[in-house]
């Protein structure tokens, strides 16, 4: 495994790749990691299996990167500066908040062939305001913080809602995007929202695995990687069909 520092402005951000990235997928998680858990996404070993390169990193306040307050445009920064350094990646798998920051990277001009949202965040800045209910801020004291914020940012928080971003795109990646129906952080009305805001986007529903479970479940491990690769795309909707018809009680559940 190559490791090294992304070169971008700001805080010193740690990267990893795996093989020689000539034709890679790039990972983009909302997750704290160490250097020997790099590795740890479980599409790692099918697509270097597939002679696909990966590319990880650690985004800006995590892992071994350098100090600093992570945010949806700090996602979508570092993302740029990982393709700045190793090049155009063939696709894109992001879980959480790292699927908003890859949409936020997308409309800046990112080029990507195909991206797999797992889990994804539909509007980060709306999070805000069950905060605010909670500690009992009044309404100027909200407004002080979202002005604070948006100099810290450099981006409005109203230009952060990822359904209106993807509306926007004039030209849209394929998107496969997994989500689970109990996910207990972000909710599954988030995903199916951005599917719908994205045209041409297929959503897949879970039952029981929560928001880090979409990460590690073998069946959407396979489905995320036969899409990234679009292996036998024809064998795997037949394959999909008749689990669908016939083993409705294995859905999913392993």
């Amino acid at each position: 495994m190559d490791v090294n520092q992304i070169g971008r402005e700001g805080p010193a951000q740690r990267g990893y790749a795996l093989l020689d990235p000539e034709r890679f997928v790039s990972l983009a998680a909302c997750e704290h990691q160490v250097e020997r858990e790099a590795v740890n996404w479980y599409v790692v070993e099918p697509l270097l299996a597939a002679d696909y390169g990966v590319v990880t990193y650690d985004a800006v306040g995590q892992g071994q990167s350098g100090r600093g307050m992570t945010s949806m445009p700090e996602f979508a920064r570092s993302l740029a500066a990982v393709v700045r350094q190793h090049g155009t990646p063939h696709a894109i798998v992001a879980h959480s908040m790292g699927c908003a920051g890859t949409t936020l990277a997308i409309s800046w001009g990112l080029q990507v062939a195909r991206v797999v949202f797992l889990a994804p965040a539909a509007d980060p800045p709306a999070w805000v305001a069950p905060f605010a209910r909670a500690f009992g801020l009044r309404p100027e004291v909200l407004d002080r913080v979202r002005a604070r914020s948006e100099r810290r940012l450099r981006v409005r928080w109203s230009d952060l809602n990822v359904c209106d971003l993807a509306r926007a795109l004039p030209a849209r990646p394929e998107l496969l995007i997994v989500h689970d129906e109990a996910d207990e952080t972000v909710r599954w009305q988030d995903g199916a929202a951005i599917a719908a805001a994205w045209s041409g986007a297929r959503l897949v529903t879970t039952q029981g695995l929560g928001h880090r479970g979409v990460t590690s479940n073998s069946g959407i491990v396979r489905q995320a990687v036969e899409f990234v690769t679009n292996s036998s795309p024809r064998a795997s909707a037949d394959a999909a069909l008749e689990r669908e018809l016939f083993y409705r009680e294995e859905r999913i559940s392993d």
